[in-house]
């Protein structure tokens, strides 16, 4: 089954967290495995750095151990709409975590390394090799592959072609994916803060009029944050007014995210994203494939971005098996991993797309943060659906027992608010 790295039979163009772990999943099944990314990791991305209790119940499952200092652990998530707090936990014996995305992307490839993937970095993949054009790409063994590195052009043949490089992958442009010509939606800011005072133990959301804020501390101190700033693509011209840094401040003092004194912030400046625009068509030609963002990108608006990325690299793995080693037709493989992928992504599309319209709509947030304040299982089996494949009736069930059994602890146990207060004392 082994075969020279320059025949290989898996193809991964982006070394991102589906990427890594489709690699790593490969490699372990005995295939000859390449993973070409254009960037040297680690490396900064604009980005929130949640991972959920499913993401890491996934990277449990795949048994994937990624270890880096400053890794957050986390019990539950806040969410602040309009000066109405709603605080819960996850369900029982779930933890989530918050691990800046650079070691998060370092720490999946060195992974994928120690399974025998080889790893080409700063290295850009080409569509076709000279004189053929885009469409000579799919199918592959019949047409070679071409990949620049920094020491020069080298040509590959795989058997599949994996794009994992998110939602301006090259591959998307072999299988004439359409990208909307619509101005996309929002402007994101991110960047590590100092100073902020919240509980640590604790995801933070503020909702404030059309301004969101995501907080995820990226030490168990809460020393330093990683915090992502969310607004409409109209408030483009405040943003270049004020100039980066300064709007980014503005919107945290804004969302009236509490702070011990003046904020700082650990990058020169905070890094900027926007774009995203919707793009529709074949997910798969041939033996060509996409996975995590490149597949179907939609705004993590609830955290799941680390969760949807592990997963469909899961579902995808043992169909590109089943495939390569001859007992189902290419189509076969390709067509029902799309299939199940969409499934799950469909109920928690909707399901995010419904918060998000319920907390951004100026009429809807007052009643729905109050019904959410009074009951906040409901919260946690949102949040827990809109993060993992658990069904919202299940997740309700699970959260209304961890909220009895808090309840007959909550001495031996400090509330959210007890720990903050305690911890305001001891930082005057």
């Amino acid at each position: 089954m082994n075969r020279p790295w320059m025949d290989p039979d898996v193809l991964i163009v982006g070394g991102g967290p589906s990427g890594s772990t489709l690699a790593t999943l490969m490699a372990r099944r005995g295939w000859t495995v390449v993973l070409v990314d254009r960037a040297s990791l680690p490396r900064p991305k604009p980005c929130g750095e949640f991972l959920s209790p499913g993401a890491l119940r996934a990277m449990e499952r795949l048994r994937i151990h990624v270890s880096a200092p400053g890794t957050g652990r986390l019990t539950g998530w806040v969410l602040q709409a309009d000066g109405v707090e709603v605080a819960t936990r996850f369900a029982p014996q779930a933890l989530g975590a918050s691990m800046p995305r650079d070691r998060l992307d370092a720490g999946l490839l060195a992974h994928a390394r120690r399974e025998g993937v080889h790893v080409l970095e700063r290295s850009t993949y080409l569509l076709g090799a000279p004189g053929a054009g885009a469409s000579g790409v799919v199918g592959p063994p019949s047409a070679d592959v071409q990949i620049r590195t920094p020491s020069g052009h080298r040509t590959l043949r795989p058997t599949v072609l994996v794009g994992a490089g998110g939602l301006r992958c090259p591959v998307s442009r072999v299988l004439r994916r359409r990208t909307s010509t619509r101005v996309p939606r929002k402007i994101s800011l991110t960047g590590h803060v100092r100073g902020i005072a919240c509980d640590p133990r604790f995801g933070r959301l503020f909702v404030r009029g059309d301004l969101t804020v995501g907080l995820a501390p990226s030490d168990e101190a809460g020393r330093l944050w990683n915090a992502t700033v969310v607004v409409p693509r109209h408030r483009g011209g405040e943003l270049r007014g004020a100039g980066a840094k300064q709007f980014f401040f503005d919107c945290l003092a804004r969302a009236q995210v509490p702070a011990y004194g003046a904020l700082g912030l650990e990058e020169d400046q905070p890094m900027a994203s926007s774009g995203f625009r919707k793009v529709s068509g074949p997910t798969y030609r041939g033996r060509t494939v996409l996975v995590g963002d490149a597949q179907g990108y939609f705004d993590p608006f609830t955290g799941q971005g680390i969760y949807q990325a592990l997963r469909s690299a899961e579902l995808l793995a043992p169909s590109l098996h089943l495939a390569l080693a001859g007992r189902i037709s290419w189509g076969h493989a390709l067509g029902g991993y799309s299939r199940r992928l969409a499934r799950e992504r469909g109920r928690t599309h909707r399901l995010q797309r419904a918060v998000e319209a319920w907390l951004m709509s100026g009429v809807l947030r007052p009643p729905t943060a109050w019904i959410l304040s009074r009951a906040s299982p409901l919260f946690g089996a949102i949040m827990e659906a809109t993060t993992d494949r658990s069904s919202l009736s299940r997740a309700v069930r699970h959260h209304v027992r961890a909220t009895l059994s808090e309840a007959a602890s909550v001495r031996s146990d400090p509330s959210p608010l007890t720990h903050h207060l305690e911890r305001k004392a001891s930082h005057p």
